[in-house]
């Protein structure tokens, strides 16, 4: 079977150009070349490509779909590893995402000034640095009862111990304004 480089897009679905990028990467490199230079694809070829497209599904990069192709003693373990902390990292991040929107509803409730407060806080929770975070806890006043959520989900995430210590004040600080009932 020898397949011309359109004839193989055609039937994997990709496009030429990606035909192409994978040959230039070495990636994907036909079996023949006619003497007009036009590629042509052995079945080993497109049973290559199939493996590629595999292996690009489970979020691997090129580089790493060509080491797992061309080296028999590659260990797909690390690759795998990483792309399981890859993926729950950013489930945590969209679960941190979904709590800071529901604090936003709840803040909405009261009006946007008290949404623009909890954003403006939340940024600051995450700035980069300790002492701004820290600052951003010690702003807190017993009638920013609106942002105690935001506060909460930031102790339980906070890496700085003395910044979580500012972060229980600011709790504390709300007191019982910030129960319901």
């Amino acid at each position: 079977m020898q397949l011309k480089i359109g004839e193989l897009a055609q039937r994997t679905g990709l496009t030429t150009r990606t035909l192409r990028h994978y040959d230039e990467l070495g990636l994907l490199t036909p079996e023949h070349r006619t003497e007009a230079d036009y590629r042509l694809y052995s079945e080993g070829d497109l049973y290559r490509l199939l493996h590629i497209q595999g292996l690009k599904s489970l979020g691997l990069s090129l580089e790493e779909i060509r080491q797992a192709l061309d080296h028999p003693e590659f260990q797909p373990q690390g690759v795998i590893e990483r792309q399981i902390a890859m993926i729950e990292e950013r489930q945590a991040e969209h679960t941190r995402l979904l709590a800071r929107l529901r604090n936003l509803k709840e803040a909405a409730a009261s009006g946007w000034e008290e949404v623009a407060e909890v954003i403006a806080l939340s940024e600051r929770l995450r700035h980069p640095s300790r002492i701004q975070r820290t600052l951003a806890a010690l702003s807190v006043t017993p009638a920013d009862t609106a942002v105690l959520s935001e506060l909460v989900e930031r102790l339980g995430t906070e890496p700085d111990f003395s910044v979580r210590e500012h972060l229980t004040w600011a709790v504390v600080q709300l007191g019982e304004q910030a129960l319901p009932g």
